[in-house]
């Protein structure tokens, strides 16, 4: 068991293709990114299919949340890591509230909200 000091929190989505495919499969080849970068998949909820907003605005989006753990790594590793997941998977960060082919988000790191 860890302790809360170890745990940290992601959110996942992606609404538009990507290179590994179609929006689902997109967050898969995040997850399995991920330990390469260092930070241990623990948990993944299951995907949740969410629309657009403001509606009629872009495809729905495929959204998850996981719990990681990588002892010993600050908060801004955590999110270089993740930030290096999203570009090996083609992101390129130009509009900030648009269409995206995979978003990861840090939403917690121990218990520090972020």
């Amino acid at each position: 068991m860890c302790g809360i000091g170890n745990i940290i929190l992601i959110a996942l989505g992606s609404n538009i293709p990507s290179a590994s495919g179609a929006p689902a499969r997109t967050l898969a080849a995040a997850l399995q990114r991920l330990p390469a970068e260092g930070l241990t998949v623990r948990a993944v909820s299951r995907f949740y299919r969410s629309p657009a907003f403001p509606a009629g605005s872009g495809p729905d989006y495929i959204n998850a949340c996981a719990r990681l753990e990588a002892p010993g790594m600050a908060p801004e590793a955590v999110l270089a890591a993740l930030h290096r997941v999203e570009a090996g998977l083609g992101r390129e960060r130009s509009l900030r509230w648009g269409a995206r082919g995979i978003d990861l988000d840090l939403i917690a790191h121990g218990a520090r909200i972020l």
